[in-house]
């Protein structure tokens, strides 16, 4: 009965590794020459960063050792052969200063030699282990200019920049890099600002593409956001304003980096201070692995009991805000600053300030406070106009140095385990995490290893020889090729669940290592959840809990049920939704598989029912649109998935506060109700959503796709939810069903063998599924609502953006089209999911019945011919 074979968390994990190996490859670092004239290309800066070419290597190996600074930049060339075999470096504190860095001079001039070398004097003076460097554009008349300059030579400027991160690395100093731009004139609209945002992703994209080839460490794609949309920005939004769009570009920002770049995803807030408590409760943070925070004052100004008071209460603020959101918080940025000229007097205060900073640090238990994790100082050697922050040479210095040294350092960065020696940092999806039962609260950390399972397992026998071993078991699945070796440990009133797992499908035979710890009683439960309690048999393989979206209740029994209450009152219903809307901004890049209500008034608020007996067993709350999903087992073949449910009900929030947190916002429940029982309200939120999704998957249900294995069970099993309802019911949703083409319920499942129409997956990406997977999909179908309209959507790397498509003009059906038909062209105008969307020209071929090339044409060209950009999609 079950068609997947692959163990949830493993897929999950695959997806994750598989995009982020892709991403690696797609941005490469370009190669050039040592110093480009203006007349050797008529591009623009932003396109020669997004450009993507291997280096070519020459017979003299010119490196940043031997380079003579006196002609300028380096080349793409020179940095690459430099940065040949860096490797990350691991700290558990970050410990440094902001440097004068390494500016652009200008075409052909001469760089600075005694900068460069005393930017590196930190590591040595202040006992520093990080290097932050800054990448600052300015946005001026619709397009991107380097600081203090007319010229877009933006690719210069990055080289200087990576030259002088790779010297960094060279020296053996972690590498933090920060990114931002500053508006030239200010903003006129919210459009004007939100088209400066847009396009900066291109600039993250590359800078993320450079952070990862170079292995650097930490990486914010754009510091002080929230500062630059408050204040910065010259538009003066609204409070509401300024938090929706924190949180909406931290998150585009965020999928874009982390589909390129391993390292830490950072973001740092400039106003975290008490006066912000509210709105800081209000970002999703989600998404960084470490959230920094800037302190500081004018130096004339410093009041000590005040600033103390304030950073330990701002402090307060970020331990429930790292606590909520599973990340640490560092201080990003201190800065004590005064103006000219500098007197003995300002220098001495200067030292004292920072004294009075240090004393308050001292205070605060990085186990509790979940920070700080680290301390950057603005600044070392820059040497302002009409201020001073610098400290080389000064007073501030030696107090640095001093408390860089010192003991509650090395201390708290005795770290509980070591990572093997083969480790490299991966990141981990909530629900790989949740499947290991690890609780959100603890420490976690991801690596991918070139080892055996046993070799990393004897190791860390080894490294943990003082930890009392309370639980270990080695599973397999010899059917899968799937193998799972866990450690539970205890030592004082410490806990470590060390988790290694070898799957097929992880990239070139390495094994995964996940380390959660913590407290001991946080960590004493923690067993994989894939498992069955009762382990495997003797010789045999392991066996596994349902895949989602299914479960395995004792309680329940098997097979599909009636569904005799409708969710919501009839007349509150507008129109059902059938199956296989196509909606790629939102995710929905090929066609839905579940169905669901459009309400008749989606600004009032209507009682939700359920449908049939059963249990519910998970709760996720979702951010983005504040509101619930509920996922009912009536049996243990046949689920019920409500979304879009703007309320709970008391039995069921009770039931949600006793239950198990097993992600950042999802919970295990056992909530048992029957038919009719009000378990949430739906409606009152019409600017963000205006009916809700009701998604049924019956295991006797199979959908045929050409590449099953693809796909999670939600499409493998996924049905509508009319034909399970009883008589009378089922005729009052039919009437209420918009679509008058057979079958009225709607289908998303297209995939016909050797035609072009249903779903393809970018062919880099080997094993995802598309649905997981969006960025990477393409789908040939109909409009869910009049199949007449043909459909075409695309998830990203062809396009910008995401985008649904329909057919202009008459094209060839893509359930006609197969190998023989040679080159077809599609002209595509937007779909009313995203009616900004460009428009395009679509070139596609059928070069074998499971494979196709794509190349997508801005505009609508005559006669396209496939390029470089070609793209190339299987099943």
């Amino acid at each position: 009965m079950y068609r997947k074979t692959i163990v949830y968390a493993s897929l999950l994990l695959v997806i994750v590794l598989a995009g982020a190996i892709v991403g690696v490859n797609l941005f490469r670092v370009p190669g050039g020459s040592e110093e480009e004239s203006p007349k050797e290309s008529q591009q623009t800066s932003e396109e020669k960063i997004v450009e993507a070419g291997r280096s070519n290597k020459t017979a003299v190996l010119l490196t940043l050792e031997n380079y003579d600074w006196s002609k300028g930049v380096p080349s793409w060339e020179v940095l690459n052969s430099t940065a040949e075999n860096l490797t990350r470096i691991k700290i558990d504190f970050l410990k440094g200063a902001i440097s004068a860095g390494l500016f652009d001079p200008g075409p052909n001039q001469p760089l600075n030699e005694t900068t460069i070398k005393e930017n590196l004097l930190m590591k040595q003076r202040l006992n520093a282990t990080v290097y932050a460097a800054r990448f600052m554009l300015v946005y001026r008349d619709g397009k991107f200019y380097t600081l203090g300059s007319e010229t877009r030579d933006i690719d210069r400027y990055l080289r200087a920049v990576m030259a002088d991160c790779i010297m960094a690395k060279k020296a053996g100093l972690v590498v933090h890099l920060d990114a931002s731009f500053l508006s030239g004139s200010g903003f006129r609209s919210v459009d004007e600002l939100r088209k400066a945002l847009d396009d900066w992703q291109t600039i993250v994209r590359r800078l993320a593409g450079l952070s990862e080839e170079y292995k650097f460490e930490f990486f914010n794609p754009f510091r002080d956001l929230d500062h630059f949309l408050r204040v910065d920005c010259g538009l003066k939004m609204s409070e509401e304003e300024v938090i929706k769009l924190v949180n909406e570009y931290h998150s585009k920002y965020a999928s874009t980096v982390r589909s390129i770049f391993k390292g830490k995803l950072v973001a740092q807030l400039r106003d975290a201070h008490p006066l912000f408590r509210e709105s800081l409760f209000a970002y999703n943070l989600s998404s960084v692995d470490l959230v920094g925070i800037l302190v500081g004052s004018k130096i004339s100004l410093f009041e000590e009991t005040r600033f103390r008071n304030d950073l330990l209460e701002t402090a307060g603020i970020m331990r429930e805000l790292c606590q909520r959101w599973n990340n640490s918080w560092y201080i990003s940025e201190i800065w004590f600053y005064d103006n000219k000229p500098v007197t003995e007097e300002k220098l001495k205060k200067q030292s004292e300030c920072l004294e009075a900073l240090f004393n308050v640090i001292r205070q605060l238990d990085p186990s509790v406070y979940r920070g700080p994790v680290g301390v950057l100082i603005m600044n070392w050697n820059l040497r302002e106009g009409e201020i001073f922050a610098d400290i080389i040479g000064r007073p501030a210095e030696s107090a640095i140095k001093e408390f860089f040294s010192s003991p509650i350092w090395r201390a708290i960065s005795d770290k509980i385990f070591t990572a093997h020696p083969s480790a490299e940092d991966t990141w981990l999806p909530d629900e790989v995490w949740a499947d290991m039962d690890v609780p959100s609260d603890v420490d976690r950390e991801a690596y991918m290893a070139s080892a055996t399972i046993d070799e990393v397992s004897e190791w860390y026998r080894k490294q943990m020889a003082e930890w009392t071993v309370i639980d270990e078991r080695f599973l397999a699945d010899e059917n899968r090729n799937f193998s799972l070796q866990y450690f539970l440990l205890k030592k004082d009133t410490q806990g470590i669940y060390i988790f290694i797992m070898k799957d097929p499908h992880i990239p070139g035979g390495k094994v995964v290592i996940g380390i959660a710890s913590g407290l001991w009683e946080l960590l004493k439960d923690c067993r994989p959840m894939m498992i069955s309690e009762r382990g495997p048999k003797e010789g045999g393989g392991t066996l596994f809990q349902a895949e989602p979206p299914f479960t395995r209740l004792p309680e329940l029994g098997e097979g599909p049920v009636v569904f005799t209450v409708s969710p919501v009152e009839l007349d509150a219903i507008e129109r059902i939704e059938p199956l296989g809307r196509m909606n790629a901004p939102s995710g929905h890049v090929i066609p839905t598989e579940h169905g669901g209500f459009i309400l008749k008034n989606p600004a009032v608020e209507y009682q939700l029912r359920a449908p049939a007996d059963g249990i519910i067993f998970e709760i996720e709350y979702k951010h983005r649109f504040d509101d619930y999903q509920l996922r009912i087992a009536h049996s243990n073949t046949f689920v019920s998935i409500l979304d879009h449910i703007t309320g709970l009900s008391d039995a069921v929030q009770q039931g949600l506060q006793e239950g198990e947190k097993i992600g950042e916002n999802a919970w295990r429940v056992k909530i048992f109700i029957k038919a009719g029982d009000e378990i949430g309200k739906v409606g009152g939120h019409p600017d963000l959503v205006v009916g809700f999704d009701w998604g049924v998957y019956d295991m006797d249900v199979n959908n045929s796709f050409i590449n099953p294995e693809r796909y999670n069970l939600k499409y493998i099993h996924g049905t509508h939810f009319i034909p399970y309802c009883e008589e009378s019911l089922k005729a009052q949703y039919l009437a209420r069903l918009p679509r008058t083409a057979e079958p009225k319920i709607g289908k998303f499942c297209y995939d016909q063998p050797g035609k072009l129409v249903g779903n393809w997956i970018l062919e880099e990406i080997a094993e995802e599924d598309p649905d997981a997977s969006w960025k990477a999909a393409l789908a040939f179908a109909y409009d869910y609502l009049d199949p007449s309209r043909m459909l075409i959507g695309i998830g990203g790397y062809l396009i910008e953006e995401p985008a649904t498509y329909v057919v202009h003009g008459s094209a060839s059906n893509p359930s006609d089209v197969d190998p023989s038909y040679g080159k077809v062209v599609y002209y595509l105008a937007p779909y009313d999911t995203n009616p900004d969307a460009p428009k395009i020209t679509l070139l596609v071929q059928m070069i074998s019945e499971e494979k196709i090339k794509v190349e997508a044409f801005q505009g609508w060209i005559k006669n396209p011919k496939f390029t470089e950009n070609t793209r190339y999609y299987t099943r």
